[in-house]
């Protein structure tokens, strides 16, 4: 049973994508905050505008914004009770749309158990594997915390590229196989690199498309999703407008090429395949705010 584990009362664990990140790591998913008042199964959404940030010490737990003036915002009881939010909520887990939709008994597996989970077809364990790469790769604990919305981040550490590399290899994987925003966290993966390294300009240009290259799969492919969290190609072209497009071009077409081939190996289409159901509408994310 897929189950998402958050705090409490009013502080918000946001999750963001694309173009707020992890200053710290790099790290950066899809756009959804989640609270709950506690007891497991029970969390929702809410203002997937309001910005996550990785404090030097910890992750950073932010207020729920000021709305006391809002007549349109929502007590936590009708925000809980909300149709639509728990229609989202759903939506969420049961297509893996943020790191922590993964199933509960994942996070507590080690390599060795996530390897033969993986070996049998588990994709949530590919999932696991590659976040969890990224994260160690970089800092002293093993467990990628966006995967249960913990505080426990460890320390920094040198870059182990290695692990870093393991980490893409299963992130790939994982994209391949239905759980497409793994495809964002390997493009935040040339972030932690640039962020852990020391590089030349030029380095740090070539890292900067890699990330660009993965973000830009990840919209081309999993439209669905991308309208769900309203991204848009053409902001995300705005935003790295500074690479020269020749080469982008030639390395996306290598890149899209390749998963075209490896998805059809796996018996897959093109796209991933998803509906957004009637119950939510694509202005969801705008809607509801919880009043202070």
């Amino acid at each position: 049973m897929k189950i998402i584990v958050v705090t409490v009362v009013v502080a918000l664990f946001i999750i963001t994508f694309l173009f707020t990140k992890n200053e710290n790591t790099g790290e950066s998913f899809p756009n959804t905050s989640l609270i709950s008042e506690g007891s497991k199964g029970q969390a929702v959404l809410v203002d997937r505008k309001s910005e996550y940030v990785d404090a030097e010490q910890s992750q950073k737990v932010l207020s729920v914004p000021e709305t006391s003036q809002r007549s349109d915002c929502l007590t936590l009881a009708e925000f809980l009770e909300n149709e639509e939010v728990n229609a989202v909520n759903e939506f969420i887990l049961e297509n893996n749309l943020s790191p922590n939709s993964v199933d509960d008994y994942l996070i507590e597996l080690s390599e060795e158990e996530l390897l033969l989970e993986a070996d049998s077809g588990n994709q949530d364990a590919l999932y696991v594997l590659g976040m969890n790469k990224h994260w160690s790769s970089h800092r002293t604990i093993n467990t990628n915390p966006a995967l249960n919305n913990s505080r426990q981040i460890g320390k920094a550490q040198p870059l182990d590229k290695k692990t870093l590399l393991e980490a893409r290899k299963y992130l790939w994987q994982a994209g391949l196989r239905e759980f497409s925003i793994a495809l964002l966290e390997l493009g935040s993966t040339y972030d932690t690199e640039i962020n852990s390294s020391r590089l030349t300009d030029d380095e740090k240009l070539e890292l900067l498309r890699k990330k660009y290259l993965y973000r830009r799969l990840f919209i081309s492919v999993s439209p669905v999703i991308s309208n769900f969290y309203s991204l848009e190609m053409e902001q995300l072209n705005d935003d790295f407008e500074f690479l020269e497009t020749s080469d982008v071009e030639r390395e996306y077409t290598e890149i899209y090429d390749q998963w075209k081939v490896e998805r059809a190996e796996l018996g897959k289409g093109e796209k991933v395949a998803l509906k957004i159901p009637d119950s939510i509408s694509t202005s969801w994310g705008d809607k509801y705010i919880i009043c202070k």
